[in-house]
């Protein structure tokens, strides 16, 4: 209470409190500390070019994306950062995802290209999409909560295609099928490094 309140003479109020929490959990699932965490984690490293992150949710995948395109942008590369969204047509999209509110202002002193895309491995072309978006072959790009409506051996074609035409490539699947498998050996196969992330950070 005297932390959150910092002024000794000042009434606690409810929203110092919530600031105070939220910047500890803030904190707390930074990617330093998420990599600090557990041996998991550190599994992951920034040299790795093609990256694929299947994890429950609140286990740090977005976060490590964020870090990661951070890091590509200091190194003077040109970055994409991709968000997958559930709308069936681009064109009915009234509005940005909170998420991607939030990623708009972590990342607002970068120059990553931020988009939401309702792209679909699997189902779309990719050669099309990376024209549309203007990724080039020595583009680096992140693409967080790939949606998978079921898996196929197309699905790890359009990912294989995409990592095949840019420099580097880390996806972070967002929903994947409740039922059948989802194989990722077939990723690990196309060239995919493939760590596990079991622990969530923000209990």
């Amino acid at each position: 209470l005297f932390i959150a309140q910092g002024d000794p003479f000042a009434p606690v109020t409810g929203s110092s409190l919530i600031d105070k929490i939220a910047g500890h959990v803030h904190d707390s699932s930074s990617f330093e500390n998420i990599f600090f965490w557990t041996l998991e984690q550190l599994s992951v490293a920034l040299q790795l070019a093609y990256v694929f992150l299947d994890a429950f949710y609140s286990t740090g995948k977005s976060e490590i994306l964020k870090y990661v395109a951070k890091y590509w942008e200091k190194k003077g590369k040109i970055v994409h950062y991709l968000i997958n969204r559930p709308d069936e047509k681009e064109d009915e999209c009234t509005s940005k995802l909170p998420f991607t509110l939030m990623l708009e202002n972590d990342l607002r002193k970068t120059n990553v290209r931020i988009k939401e895309t309702t792209f679909k491995f699997g189902i779309d072309t990719v050669k099309p999409f990376l024209i549309e978006c203007g990724i080039e072959k020595d583009h680096y790009v992140c693409f967080d909560e790939v949606i998978c409506q079921k898996y196929s051996k197309p699905f790890t074609n359009g990912l294989e295609e995409m990592k095949d035409n840019v420099a580097a490539f880390w996806v972070a699947i967002g929903a994947k099928p409740v039922i059948g498998r989802f194989s990722l050996k077939a990723l690990e196969e196309s060239g995919f490094e493939c760590p596990t992330l079991s622990f969530p950070l923000r209990n």
